[in-house]
């Protein structure tokens, strides 16, 4: 779990990070992560107990009226950020959750559930 998850690499030879910032006001934050080498790569707030049994099971049950909120910030930047610079994009989007940040290669997400 954590407040995000980035990976980097190269395509065509050029550096490049995709990250996952997840919004503290999400329902079930902070979320697991979900990577593999085929390109998957996602949040998966409700999933804790698949990736540790020890976990109490997360679920969400949604009442008629009742509403979730999932608020996601993907970032795709052409270069490779380490630990220290994906943290100063968290800390921008603490800061600044409603702000579109696309001049700086971010697309701001978020997705409502309402039953």
């Amino acid at each position: 779990t954590g407040p995000w998850m980035g990976l980097t690499g190269d395509v065509d030879g050029q550096p490049v990070t995709i990250a996952i910032l997840e919004h503290p006001s999400s329902t079930n934050y902070p979320t697991y992560w979900h990577a593999r080498g085929y390109g998957l790569f996602a949040a998966n707030p409700t999933g804790r107990h698949a990736y540790d049994p020890k976990q109490p099971e997360r679920t969400l049950v949604l009442q008629p009226g009742q509403s979730a909120t999932f608020r996601f910030r993907i970032l795709n930047r052409d270069a490779h950020l380490d630990h220290r610079q994906l943290q100063l994009e968290m800390d921008l989007l603490h800061q600044h959750p409603d702000r579109d940040h696309r001049d700086r290669g971010v697309l701001v997400g978020g997705a409502g559930v309402t039953r």
